[in-house]
């Protein structure tokens, strides 16, 4: 049987209304964990560097935490968490879920621009009478701005691609499309699968790309730097 080239399974994607579904559930949850994140990360990286803070570098170990602790155990401690003070809404479990598993990959990418950006700039706009927040509005925050978008990037595609974090604290009513996916290979096999799935990986490809031609992969990973998490808290400090 002659092999042929069709397109026809990525039409059928329509017929599944679980995976459009799914995907409009990821990316709302994904934009928002990564506008949250990011504006928390670059306000706890821009403290940590600039300021003398006491326990700073415990600060920055633990912000950094999420990724070296494995996601099965931070579901499962989240799950209980929000048992224990009832909170039930699954939007904003799987939200601040998100946030955190994503906040450690903007802290970074801030903390690398931070690291990178002449000091001699802030001094500037402090001596010709700036105050602290508008050295960092006017200063600070252009200098870095490939940082931050680097970081919202990787953290949208971060919360976009989450299984195991997100399968903790679902609810039917808000199911991510990676979760749907999960649950679709569970019931069988269809070319549906492999084309949604061919999609997405174009989807978080194209999105990475875009991060390493704003920000830069060897800024966002810390090639210029030491890629071990306990050294990027002493980094942190010193900047």
């Amino acid at each position: 049987m002659p092999f042929k080239l069709s397109l026809r399974w990525y039409g059928d994607i329509v017929n599944h209304p679980r995976f459009l579904d799914g995907f409009i559930n990821s990316l709302e949850l994904g934009v928002a964990a990564a506008l949250l994140a990011t504006l928390v990360g670059a306000s706890a990286a821009i403290a940590l560097a600039r300021r003398h803070i006491p326990g700073s570098d415990a600060i920055a170990l633990l912000l950094l935490l999420p990724i070296m602790i494995p996601s099965v155990i931070i579901g499962m401690a989240l799950l209980q968490f929000f048992n224990r003070l009832y909170i039930t809404s699954a939007y904003a479990t799987l939200l601040i879920a998100h946030i955190i598993i994503t906040l450690p990959y903007v802290v970074r990418t801030v903390t690398a621009s931070l690291h990178v950006m002449p000091r001699g700039l802030e001094w500037a706009g402090a001596n010709l009478g700036a105050n602290p927040w508008r050295v960092i509005w006017h200063v600070v925050l252009p200098n870095i701005l490939p940082g931050l978008i680097g970081g919202l990037i990787f953290a949208f595609v971060v919360s976009f691609d989450t299984v195991t974090v997100s399968i903790f604290l679902l609810k039917p009513s808000l199911i991510p499309l990676p979760v749907r996916l999960y649950d679709f290979v569970q019931t069988g096999v269809s070319p549906v699968l492999a084309a949604v799935s061919t999609l997405l990986i174009l989807f978080t490809t194209a999105s990475v790309y875009i991060a390493e031609r704003i920000a830069g992969l060897a800024v966002v990973f810390g090639s210029q730097q030491s890629s071990d998490p306990r050294m990027l808290t002493s980094t942190m400090g010193r900047s």
